[in-house]
């Protein structure tokens, strides 16, 4: 059954498509016994089925693990899990049908919230995140996609399906899962994560909450350079209607480690409320109060008990400060008459305007700044009439004093000590000047020696490298000189094994009314399987190994058929054998493990040709005596394939005949016959006597034998059929 024409999943009945994806599509459902409404969300029946098992199990397990992870939780603001089941080969989950929007929708239609609105939301989800977190879950793709607003505005936090239960081993340290914008450091490093990853990726969504824009943006190699290295514009600089005090809470949520971040989400709340009541009211904005950046907008005054009043000024402040100047009408926080602030509380304008208009506003602080500067220097020049040198006070000149008057001996003495004194300062110098470069051809000397000394290690442990190679090189040449006598070993066993098996499958080959198959076991032993005629028993069956093949270790385990089809296995058994020998044989292969088909379910079969080009004829024989021919059919006539083709036959999806099983119900028989030229010259009956059908068989087959280029050659397959 398509999915497109799914009418029931389990006890649920489909009334539409709710959404589609590329595992699968999301209906909504009805539980007809309690008459309540549920979102059925499905993995395709195709998936199931995919040629790379190692992808269909990872999906199927994260798929379970979503069931298990939110199943484990009951909370408002986490969308309910109700049942995990399958319905022919149709996984779904039966969750919480929920109306309303998820915050992606919002955002891609650029809808805004209120600050009172965004910490409602986020406070909804942060407790939702601590009861998941308490509960040993963490979520580890908090996105907007992923966090719902019901029509009544109650939060709901979906998609578990990448979560990890403390006490599961999937999706281990190394594995990066999540939406890249929104990751934590340590899951791009692929590191182990636990609950904080969850507030930093909370952290990114109350950023795109109050500014409008993703904290991190760019390819997948930009995104994941700016979350490991570099921080957001703060969100006041981007939004000037939120209070500073949320930037510290962001920047804190979204903190590089998680040791800063907040340790909990209980704690995240907490910090976001504190912020929302320090915010200004909006009396005060109105009344032109100073906005909690130090920017006047407009006259007005604050409170004395005003959390963002400041301090007097000192009058030397008030006189050196230079003033701040801001342009007229650059910052509006209200707009005109009947219209409330747009977003980020700009005029219409672009951002980009709005940020060149704070680039214009710094740059003119900086102007006033410089010139306040240079006002105070030329106060305080003395070439400006600031302070200086006392003006009017005038050394007195000394006049001429005429020659020198000779020098007394007193001076005199006076002056040799004082030579003196300074030839024996320049002989202390030499003395220390001797004596420091003295240590320095010591010092010299020293990290000669050193160096001498660290060239000797670096040689020696070049040479004990080069042994430690060399010996490393003799026990890899030991390792593999023990390989490949091991290999030998291994192929002569296994050629004697080859020998043996050979053997044992001639004489299970010819048994009589049997269909048996010989394997090499794991503990070198040839297993012996298969299904006998009733008539026949396991100790007649090692008798006969036993009279063929001495010395073979073996172990029989069969089972029994009706005596029924025992002249079609025994019609067979020759071409059984030579199709054994083929390097491509026929083969059969059901699409049911195990072989076993329910009552009223398809008979689908996949069929391998021989190496050479053939002409197929397949047959169903039944507990009833009867021979369904399965291949061809009065649908279905071409019945060759070329040199190793491939059919698939009974399925409905191909357009081609399908057959249904049915009572009775037991062990049958499926036969597939490949020949270079049609053994009968004319279609049959599509269901027919089996005796009678075999003695034209054996006919046909006879006349097939005289063409040695090409001798018919077959294989067969027992099918259980039970009832449903």
């Amino acid at each position: 059954m398509k999915q497109a024409d799914i009418g029931k999943l389990g006890k649920y009945d489909i009334e539409g498509e709710l959404g589609k994806g590329a595992m699968g599509v999301v209906y909504k459902g009805k539980d007809p016994f309690i008459e309540r409404f549920v979102a059925l969300k499905t993995v395709r029946a195709d998936m199931l089925r995919a040629e790379d098992p190692e992808a269909t199990s990872a999906q199927i397990t994260r798929f379970k693990r979503e069931a298990r992870a939110a199943g484990r939780l009951n909370h408002p603001n986490i969308v309910g899990i109700y049942e995990y089941g399958e319905d022919d080969g149709t996984a779904f989950i039966a969750m919480e049908f929920i109306e309303g929007r998820d915050l992606k929708d919002y955002f891609d239609k650029e809808e805004r919230f209120e600050v009172k609105t965004i910490v409602r939301i986020m406070g909804d989800v942060l407790s939702a995140l601590d009861y998941a977190h308490h509960h040993g879950i963490v979520h580890r793709d908090i996105k907007p996609a992923n966090i719902m607003l019901t029509d009544d505005g109650v939060v709901k936090i979906t998609d578990f399906g990448i979560a990890r239960l403390e006490s599961s081993n999937l999706t281990q340290v190394g594995a990066v899962m999540g939406t890249p914008s929104y990751m934590s450091p340590e899951q791009f490093m692929g590191q182990q994560v636990d609950g904080r990853s969850d507030i930093f990726s909370s952290g990114a969504v109350l950023y795109q909450l109050l500014t409008g824009e993703k904290p991190f943006t760019g390819s997948l190699t930009t995104v994941m350079h700016r979350v490991l290295h570099s921080q957001p514009e703060r969100p006041s600089a981007l939004n000037v209607q939120i209070p500073r005090a949320f930037d510290q809470v962001v920047e804190k949520a979204m903190a590089k480690r998680p040791e800063d971040r907040y340790q909990s989400a209980a704690e995240f709340a907490q910090a976001l409320r504190d912020a929302a009541e320090r915010r200004l009211s909006a009396a005060a904005v109105a009344d032109g109060a100073a906005i909690d950046d130090g920017t006047t907008l407009m006259p007005g005054r604050l409170s004395e008990d005003s959390p963002l009043s400041a301090p007097a000024l000192s009058q030397e402040e008030t006189v050196q400060r230079p003033p701040v100047m801001m342009p007229a009408g650059e910052l509006s926080v209200r707009g005109g008459p009947g219209r409330g602030p747009d977003w980020n509380g700009y005029s219409g304008e672009s951002r980009g305007e709005r940020r060149r208009g704070r680039r214009g506003l710094v740059a003119v602080v900086g102007a006033a700044l410089v010139a306040g500067g240079i006002g105070g220097w030329l106060a305080m020049s003395p070439h400006h009439g600031g302070p200086g040198p006392d003006k009017g006070v005038v050394r007195a000149a000394s006049g001429d004093q005429g020659p020198p008057t000779p020098t007394s001996p007193v001076a005199e003495a006076k002056h040799l000590a004082e030579e003196k004194a300074q030839a024996e300062q320049a002989a202390a110098d030499a003395a220390r000047l001797a004596e420091a470069r003295a240590r320095a051809e010591q010092a010299a000397a020293e990290a000669k020696r050193q160096a001498e000394a660290q060239a000797r290690a670096e040689q020696a442990a070049l040479e004990a490298q080069h042994l430690a190679e060399a010996q490393a090189r003799a026990e890899q040449a030991a390792i593999e000189a023990k390989r490949q006598a091991d290999e030998r070993v291994r192929a002569q066993q296994a050629a004697m094994t080859e020998a043996v098996l050979g053997s044992i499958r001639t004489v299970v080959n010819r048994a009589p009314c049997s269909l048996l198959r010989a394997d090499p076991g794991t503990d070198g032993t040839i297993m012996v399987t298969g299904a006998m005629g009733e008539g026949n028993s396991e100790a007649q069956l090692r008798a006969l190994i036993g009279g063929s093949v001495t010395g073979a270790a073996y172990t029989v385990k069969t089972e029994t058929v009706s005596p029924i089809l025992c002249d079609s296995l025994d019609m067979i058994s020759s071409l059984r054998e030579r199709n054994q020998g083929l390097s491509q044989p026929v083969q059969l292969q059901p699409i049911n493990a195990g072989a076993v088909y329910k009552d009223r379910q398809n008979l689908i079969l996949d069929l391998h040709g021989p190496s050479f080009p053939a002409y197929l004829q397949v047959d169903y024989f039944t507990l009833e005596g009867y021979v369904v021919h399965l291949w061809p059919n009065g649908l279905e006539k071409e019945h060759k394939l070329g040199a190793g083709g491939q059919r698939k036959l009974g399925d409905p999806a191909g357009g081609g005949r399908f057959w249904t099983v049915g009572q009775p119900f037991g062990r049958e028989l499926v036969v597939a016959i490949a020949s270079a030229k049609p053994l009968f010259p004319a279609l049959r009956p599509e269901a027919e006597q089996a005796t009678g059908y075999l003695t034209e068989l054996r006919k046909a087959l006879s006349g097939a034998e005289g063409n040695p280029g090409a001798l018919p050659v077959a294989t067969a397959l027992f099918i259980t059929t039970v009832p449903n």
